[in-house]
């Protein structure tokens, strides 16, 4: 396995750099000293300096000159401003307009920005592939739509205008940028107000960057830095993990801040320290002593990880053609990290509270290598055990493909790790040979891969439900059968011939003997993944896998976002919605929520692991499988994905070699680690999953303190749910249209606190 290439022309390991042409310099040929740069010397940067532009879409006036129309669109005066007003349409066509800007050029940031107001008694058509405002911002050229586009999302509905913001960076050959809307809806109105499309000014005090890739230019969109670098040398403590990149720079209320740890006996903590230093640093280490308190020493210090910084797409797909720098992986730091003039390096700091602590607070210092500076650390430990999860499950898509090249100690520490996350569930394959007579199965035996995967699984302890992924038996029992090559892939199960059928279900029942004999007694297939009638074929294929299913005797998985009414929901026993289905909006929750139950189905989601916007920070897991878990009430929640590289695991911007064409984002909640074969580095969106787990936890223990309180004396009961059920109100249902402002790492941890607190005064 290669070695992570570094990326970010703000170097944490290495100090070539001052000032933009210096810089650049460094960006193209390298630093002389060895030391790893932060973005490959072969994706050469340009600088993005631009002096921002007018507004290129059409006046708004009542006539829509310049505006393309379907449906209900209106031009109309609100709140003394000329709005779009597009009417909900029920049942006929979504209501949609469109406006082309055409005095753009390629290879510039253009920023769609608008304030919009959904109003209260609008009711989302979910029966449409994405409801709510909802449309495109695009670059066209050659009469083409060209990579990047990105979609418009709006779904918050309130009496208030809200704003919204989306960037495209324009490829080679844009001619022009369009921008659509549509609402999908059956009742209300979407007002919008305020509508630019610009290109963006960036200053070039900013330092961003373009870089020049295999998948074409990308831009940086990482936001300048606040206040101005200090004098001298800082350690300091950022309000929340996710807020400490290399251009931070510290506020008064970082410098006076303790780095402030808190949880239960047995439970991980984590919390970010800078340096920031007007000149360049080398080898910079920091050390932290065992805390202690008046109940005596912790019997434990804090570990101390190096942050690396690299360069990651903005979208898993690539919308936008943007990327931005984010705290990517932590690492040992020996012998130390260097930091570059003007530029901060990142520390990340861990701390298993040993499970006999005591509760009390205990208090620490973290001593910098240089300058003699330290910041305080204070710990403290909770006296209260949390509850488990119960019968809920947190399921894994573990990769265990990969375990075939790791040594049975890798695997069962890496399930080991798993499982300190929070996970009882995982995914595994099944491959094997089948023995037959003619037509009909006589005899299944799994592979050894197979086979051992199971068996370290055993040995983990891990108890949740098994996946068991089948859907590459049927081809394989088809190339016995002497049936077309191919033909599971290139023809609709609808058309099979019937004796395939017969076959997949003599397998099914064998390869459940199998599993039974390792140990594993109620296997779960996974039928296909995200059936849906845009989807060719995989609507014939969930109901031919759900039919071989059940006369196996099998319980059925399946990631199907419709419901029960509909024959793509029906006869699942693991129903496992895409997210939207359920933190889109509470309503919509609340039926997904009722229907399910009432077909006797279990109520998954996934939206977690590595998709658009998970990838660097915390919030995003922590939220979706933490507090919301809690909140929705689901039977299970599922992530996505723990390890599958494409190529270079440390590229977010490969191309196909055959075709040229660009690859998604990697797909990777962690990244192996070069260094060690076999092992794994840690990331902000692996340790997000942590302390959603803990989340989870904390609002259970609360809840089930207040039930029993509630035995003994109602009226504080009530006062008490009240008041936690206000405190989960403090959180959005939906962090993402709210830029996740309102959900943030920081936020999060304010909540868990207050929990706590509530946990110690209510008797938990």
């Amino acid at each position: 396995m290669r070695a992570p290439r570094e990326y970010s022309h703000i170097q944490t390991l290495g100090s070539c750099a001052v000032g933009v042409a210096v810089a650049l310099h460094l960006l193209v040929t390298g630093c002389t000293d060895g030391t790893a740069q932060l973005i490959p010397s072969n994706y050469k940067p340009r600088p993005l300096v631009q002096a921002g532009s007018a507004n290129l879409l059409p006046r708004l006036s009542e006539a829509l000159d310049g505006w393309d129309r379907r449906g209900r669109v209106t031009a109309t005066q609100v709140d003394d401003a000329m709005c779009l007003r597009i009417e909900a349409s029920g049942a006929e066509q979504a209501s949609r307009v469109l406006a082309a800007a055409g005095d753009v050029r390629e290879g510039v940031l253009y920023r769609l920005g608008f304030d919009v107001k959904m109003t209260p008694d609008t009711e989302l058509d979910w029966a449409a592939d994405y409801a709510g405002l909802t449309g495109w911002l695009t670059a066209r050229g050659g009469g083409r739509t060209l990579e990047g586009a990105v979609r418009i999302e709006e779904l918050r509905r309130a009496d208030a205008w809200l704003p919204a913001e989306y960037r495209i960076f324009t490829p080679p050959g844009t001619e022009q940028v369009t921008v659509t809307m549509e609402l999908h809806a059956t009742t209300g109105t979407a007002l919008i107000r305020d509508i630019e499309l610009v290109q963006e000014r960036v200053d070039a005090a900013e330092e961003r960057v373009i870089l020049q890739t295999p998948s074409g230019d990308w831009a940086e969109v990482t936001p300048a830095a606040g206040a101005a670098a200090p004098g001298q040398p800082i350690l300091w403590v950022p309000g929340g993990p996710d807020e400490l990149l290399p251009r931070s720079t510290p506020t008064q209320d970082d410098l006076q801040r303790p780095l402030e740890l808190y949880g239960t006996p047995g439970e991980m903590c984590v919390g970010m320290v800078g340096l920031t230093s007007p000149g360049p640093l080398t080898g910079v280490t920091l050390t932290a002593g065992e805390p202690s308190g008046a109940q005596g020493g912790l019997v434990a210090s804090p570990e101390v990880l190096a942050v690396q910084y690299r360069a990651r797409r903005t979208d898993f797909y690539g919308g936008g053609n943007t990327f931005h720098y984010v705290a990517d992986t932590f690492s040992a730091a020996p012998p130390g990290i260097d930091i570059p003039p003007g530029r901060t390096g990142g520390f990340r700091v861990k701390l298993r509270i040993p499970p006999g602590a005591k509760p009390g607070t205990y208090e620490s210092a973290l001593q910098a290598s240089v300058a003699g500076l330290s910041v305080p650390v204070r710990v403290t430990v909770y006296p209260f055990a949390p509850a488990d999860l119960g019968e809920r499950v947190m399921h894994l898509y573990a990769d265990a493909g990969r375990w075939e090249t790791m040594t049975d100690e890798r695997v069962l520490a890496e399930l080991a790790d798993i499982a300190d996350h929070g996970y009882n569930s995982i995914s595994l394959g099944c491959r094997g040979t089948a023995r037959m007579e003619g037509n009909t199965v006589t005899a299944y035996q799994l592979a050894e891969p197979t086979v051992r995967a199971a068996r370290l699984l055993l040995q983990s302890g891990l108890a949740g439900p098994v996946l068991v992924y089948t859907g590459n038996v049927p081809e394989q029992l088809a190339q016995q059968m002497g049936l077309q090559r191919g033909i599971t892939r290139e023809v609709h199960a609808d058309q099979w011939p019937p004796q395939l059928a017969v076959a997949m279900v003599q397998a099914l029942k064998l390869i459940r003997e199998e599993y039974t004999r390792l140990g594993i007694s109620d296997p779960v297939m996974v039928a296909v993944d995200e059936p849906g009638y845009w989807k060719e074929g995989s609507p014939e294929r969930l109901l031919w896998d759900v039919s071989v299913a059940r006369q196996a005797g099998w319980k059925v998985f399946d990631t199907s976002s419709y419901l029960p009414s509909d024959p793509l929901g029906q006869g699942l026993d693991y129903h496992c919605y895409g997210g939207r289905q359920l933190f889109m909006d509470g309503g919509r929750a609340r039926q997904v929520s009722e229907a399910t139950r009432a077909s006797g189905q279990k109520l998954w989601y996934y939206c977690t692991g590595a998709y658009s916007g998970q990838v660097g920070n915390m919030a995003r897991n922590r939220y979706l499988a933490g507090f919301f878990f809690h909140r929705c009430g689901a039977d299970g929640t599922a992530s996505w994905t723990f390890q599958r590289p494409r190529g270079d695991a440390f590229d977010d911007f490969l191309a196909d070699e055959r075709t040229g064409r660009r690859e998604t984002g990697q797909a990777c909640i962690t990244y192996p680690d070069p260094a060690r074969p076999g092992a794994n580095l840690d990331t902000p969106q692996w340790e997000g999953l942590r302390q959603a787990f803990y989340d989870h936890r904390y609002a259970l223990t609360l809840q089930q303190a207040i039930e029993r309180l509630r035995k003994t004396d109602p009226a504080a009961a009530d006062a008490a749910q009240k008041h936690f059920d206000a405190l989960l109100d403090t959180l959005p249902w939906n962090g993402y249209p709210h830029k996740w402002s309102s959900a943030s790492d920081v936020s999060l941890s304010a909540v868990r606190r207050q929990i706590a607190e509530m946990i110690v005064e209510v008797g938990g």
